[in-house]
């Protein structure tokens, strides 16, 4: 089986904290905060075994563009895997780039 590199750039990892963030002050349940944490942060990792089980992505931003999505609770993750080759040294590098979005706003978090 081939495995990916999941790549989460800065702006997903300001989204993981922006959602600890709110929960931890907005709604003071530190508790709750970690554990949404650490299950968005799993499910993003996990996609490094099986990352076409997200659905295509067909409303909202990166529609019809061939991203996948996943959901938790009021977010969804959306990502696209890459497939990159290099002819010469038959080097392969796939990645899995990361987006987390609010369920209620389709806007980045």
């Amino acid at each position: 089986m081939d495995t990916y590199k999941v790549t989460i750039f800065p702006s997903a990892e300001s989204d993981l904290h922006n959602i600890f963030i709110y929960i931890l002050d907005k709604l003071v349940s530190p508790n709750t905060a970690l554990e949404i944490y650490n299950n968005l942060l799993q499910m993003i990792l996990s996609l490094e075994t099986y990352p076409t089980r997200g659905s295509l992505r067909k409303v909202g931003q990166y529609r019809n563009q061939g991203f996948r999505q996943l959901f938790y609770k009021n977010y969804t993750i959306v990502y696209t895997v890459k497939d990159n080759k290099k002819r010469s040294t038959h080097y392969r590098r796939k990645n899995i780039a990361i987006a987390i979005f609010n369920k209620y706003s389709n806007t980045t978090i």
